[in-house]
Parts: structure tokens; C-alpha cells; sequence
């Protein structure tokens, strides 16, 4: 917590304390409210696009060349969700340290890099597979596996950049609401990116063939590189409050030579217990844990709920991809929501009736794994229930995710490590991702799925009361208005008197 510094002097004074002589020095707040979210969302467009296409592209891909078997795309997801884990801090510490626009240009670059490599790998595979032995497949595979790593951490820097440390520098001096009004112009690109890019993918593969989409989806890489770099200059050009330098923090210096790598290593390890420590410490913490609790969830359309319904049912793909759309445009639906809530009960409750909407929305849902079923037969109100819970449960989980955002950004706008904390709830996030897929492991056969969702369902009731008890009643001071239910009571009762 930050404490009040009267008449400091402008050389020493760290960004997080220079809210007024910011204002008065650089007039951001005269930018027109109504054009904030439209800046750099050209950028965000292209990068969730290429972000979305490439992890639907290379699951795909890999099940494609490597067939019969679900063991290399399982080795790539595990592989590149626990190098998440690992860095993802070690990532927002640069963006702590370093200036604004060379560090998103950064990540953009090595975002296309590493994502254009891939793709020329992939093509690799799929002109020469036969005439290449196992060795050399191994070899790419662990090629690709590598510049996995690559994308993931690119592209956790690049969210931290534009969702985190951009978004509250550009909307600092400005009133709340339009700093919800950008958060929730980022998430529904997201959400429409995950709906549009892979039917994008699918109708590429199906057209033109697995090898050319794969050319076609490298050059799409490079070529939108250069317009994504150019856009966060003209967003960076046009928000001076983007140029003012951060405050300053210790930086370890790491010195690769031979002597000094076991040094590094060991501050490198040091730095990050240390963030971890602090995020834990952290007021924000329970709420980031109940975000991150929703990650160890497999009531969602991936890979194994696909596999049961393809499996367990006599559901069409075409049914099957219309519903799946169907929870993404409920999601979009959360996110008109969460603002109307937010200006009736506040940010806090928002929270806590989206987390407690998605939960209930998906009891039906559970439910309908264990009981109506005859083999691959199901009635009708067993499909109904089925999908209208897994829908319904998308407004309360879109809704709950943008009101944690909000909040996470208000708690550390003023952090002189918000950026390093910001992706340590990447971290956090992927360490229940990778929990999920422990249980597709241990109930791997798709008439199981139901014990793997009912564990999921517990572990959404548990964020909802981490959420509740850890998080929004420390913060509000109670749960319930238990002196307003009086006070109606008491209104009542008199009234109910005189009638008699």
C-alpha cells in the first residue's frame, strides 16, 4: 500500500505515486472516452486471432500426422502448459523492468517467430513423413514442442502488456467505467477469436488440404506482424502516459558465463519465490485462486467433452459444433451482463452472483451424465438439460472472469510489480490446467467422464466459496444485508398487527 507524498520532487517520484502531476502534465484525460476502446484493438485483434488459430491448428496437426495415437499432442500440451507455470512470472518481470513499446514489439515479434516456425515444421511433417525415420520425427516433434514454449510465453507476455499494463496506464485518469468498458471490448475479441478462428482452421484443412492451410496460416503470421507492430505505435504515440517510465525496482543481473550460471540460476529462483510470496500475501490472491480453480474444469467444449459426446451419444458433429457456438455466443452474453451488474451491486457481488450462476447452471449438467441414459440413447430432456446448463453456465463464467480482471487491475494499479504479480496468475492458472488433464488421465475412457465432471463441478463450488468467504467478505465486511432483511421485517410485522 502506497503512502501519501506531499510536494515530492518530480525526479524521484515513482510512477505509482504521481497521479495528479500526471494528469496536469500529460492531458490523457482529454482524450474522448468513446474512442478508448477502439485503440489498439486492431493489434489485440490480429495477435488473439494468430494465438487461437495456432493452438487449434497444431492439435489438429499433430493428431493428423501422428495417428492412432494421442500421446504427442498430449506430450505438447503438458510440456507447454508447465513452461507456463514456470515462467510466466519470470515474463512480467521484463515487462516490470523494460519500456512500454520495445517490449510489446518484443512479444509480437516473438510471437510470430515462433509461431511461423512451427507451421514450417508442420509442413515438414506433412510433405515428407513417410521418407523421414522415427528418430527424425522425434526430432521435430520435439522441435515444435520447443517453439510451443516459445508461443506460450509470447503469448502470456502479450496479454500482460495490452490486458494488464496498458490498460490501466491508458485508462488511469479516467472514471471506472471506462476502464470496464475496455476490458470488455478485449474480452469479447477473445471470445469471438474462439469461435471464428477454428471454424476458420477447419475450413481451410477441409478445402485446400492440411499442407496448404499450413502454408496459408504461416503466411497470415508474417504478414500480420508488421501491421500489429504498427498499430501499438499509433496507440503508444497517440497516450503519452504510455512513455512515462514505470517506478523503478531492483533488477538481478544475470551474467551468463561459465562461473556465473549457477548465480543466475539461483536469483532467478530466488525472484521468483519472492513474487509468489507477495502474490500469496496479496489481498487479490483468493480472488485470482478462484479464477484459477475454474481452470480444473472439464465441463467445457475441449477435447475430452468432444471425445464423450462423439463416444456416449448419437449427437451429429454439426449438432455438436452448433452448440458449442451456442456457449460462446452465451459467453458474449456475459459480457453485456457483467456491466449492467456492476452498476446495480457493485463489482465485488458481481462477482459473487456470476460465480454462483455458473456453478448452479451446471448442476443440470452433471446431472444428466448419470441419469435418462440408455447406452448411446438419451431423451430429449436429458439433451436439453444437457446443453442448456453448459450454456447458461458461459454468461456466469464470462461474467465472473471480467469482473476478477477488473479487479485484479484495480488492486495493483498502483503496484510497482503489478505486471510480475499479473502473470503469476497465469501461472496459477495453468497449474489447475494442467489438473485437469490428470483427471482425463485417470478416467480416460469416455463412459468415466462423468466422475472427471463431477470432481470439476465440486471444484467450481469451491472457487465460488473461495471467492465468497476469502475474498468479498473481507472486502465488504459481511455476506448478506442481514440489517436491511430486518429492517423489512420489522416494516411487516407492524403492518400485519394493525390487520389483525
Amino acid at each position: 500500500m502506497t503512502r501519501p507524498v506531499i510536494n515530492p520532487a518530480p525526479a524521484l517520484i515513482p510512477e505509482s505515486l504521481i497521479e495528479e502531476p500526471v494528469a496536469q502534465e500529460f492531458p490523457v484525460s482529454q482524450e474522448p472516452e468513446h474512442g478508448l476502446p477502439e485503440l489498439g484493438v486492431d493489434s489485440k485483434l490480429f495477435s488473439t486471432w494468430g494465438d487461437r488459430s495456432a493452438e487449434f491448428a497444431f492439435s489438429i496437426y499433430l493428431v493428423e500426422i501422428f495417428v492412432n495415437t494421442l500421446l504427442p499432442a498430449s506430450i505438447y500440451g503438458f510440456v507447454t502448459t508447465s513452461v507456463g507455470i514456470l515462467f510466466s512470472g519470470a515474463v512480467g518481470h521484463q515487462i516490470d523492468i523494460r519500456a512500454r513499446l520495445p517490449t510489446i514489439r518484443t512479444c509480437i515479434a516473438t510471437q510470430k517467430i515462433f509461431a511461423s516456425i512451427c507451421y514450417g515444421l508442420f509442413l515438414i511433417l506433412f510433405t515428407r513423413f513417410s521418407g523421414l525415420n522415427a528418430g527424425l520425427k522425434k526430432l521435430l516433434l520435439a522441435l515444435i514442442t520447443t517453439c510451443g514454449c516459445g508461443l506460450k510465453l509470447a503469448t502470456v507476455g502479450m496479454n500482460v502488456c495490452v490486458e494488464r499494463d496498458w490498460v490501466m496506464a491508458i485508462t488511469s485518469n479516467h472514471a471506472d467505467r471506462v476502464l470496464l468498458k475496455l476490458n470488455t471490448t478485449l474480452r469479447r475479441i477473445d471470445l469471438v477469436c474462439k469461435l471464428v478462428a477454428p471454424l476458420f482452421v477447419s475450413l481451410l484443412t477441409s478445402t485446400i488440404g492440411y499442407t496448404y492451410s499450413a502454408v496459408a496460416l504461416l503466411s497470415i503470421s508474417l504478414g500480420t506482424a508488421i501491421f500489429e507492430i504498427m498499430f501499438v505505435g499509433v496507440t503508444y504515440k497517440r497516450f503519452p502516459a504510455l512513455a512515462i517510465p514505470r517506478p523503478l525496482s531492483e533488477e538481478t543481473c544475470m551474467r551468463w558465463s561459465i562461473n556465473g550460471v549457477g548465480k543466475a540460476t539461483g536469483d532467478w529462483g530466488h525472484q521468483q519465490v519472492k513474487g509468489w510470496i507477495e502474490f500469496i500475501r496479496h489481498p487479490i490472491f483468493l480472488s485470482s485462486l478462484s479464477i484459477a480453480l475454474l481452470y480444473f474444469n472439464v465441463l467445457s467444449f475441449n477435447s475430452p467433452f468432444i471425445a464423450y459426446l462423439k463416444n456416449e451419444t448419437n449427437f451429429s458433429d454439426p449438432l455438436i459444433a452448433g452448440m458449442r457456438g451456442l456457449c460462446v455466443v452465451t459467453g458474449l452474453l456475459g459480457t453485456f451482463a457483467m456491466p449492467w451488474m456492476e452498476k446495480r451491486v457493485g463489482l465485488i457481488r458481481t462477482g459473487s452472483w456470476a460465480i454462483w450462476s455458473e456453478a448452479l447452471s451446471l448442476v443440470p449438467t452433471v446431472v444428466c451424465l448419470f441419469i435418462g441414459i440408455d447406452g448411446r440413447k438419451r431423451p430429449v430432456w436429458n439433451s436439453v438439460l444437457l446443453f442448456t446448463g453448459m450454456a447458461l453456465s458461459r454468461i456466469g463464467l464470462w461474467s465472473f472472469d471480467l469482473a476478477q480482471l477488473t479487479q485484479l487491475q484495480k488492486a495493483l494499479a498502483h503496484h510497482p510489480r503489478q505486471n510480475t504479480i499479473s502473470a503469476l496468475q497465469y501461472s496459477l492458472q495453468n497449474i489447475f490446467d494442467l489438473g485437469q488433464y490428470g483427471l482425463t488421465l485417470g478416467w480416460n475412457r469416455p463412459a468415466e467422464f462423468k466422475y472427471a465432471a463431477s470432481v470439476s463441478l465440486g471444484m467450481v463450488f469451491i472457487a465460488a466459496l473461495v471467492y465468497v468467504i476469502g475474498y468479498a467478505r473481507p472486502q465488504r465486511g459481511h455476506l448478506f444485508h442481514f440489517e436491511k432483511l430486518r429492517s423489512q421485517l420489522s416494516l411487516l410485522l407492524p403492518r400485519r398487527r394493525r390487520l389483525r
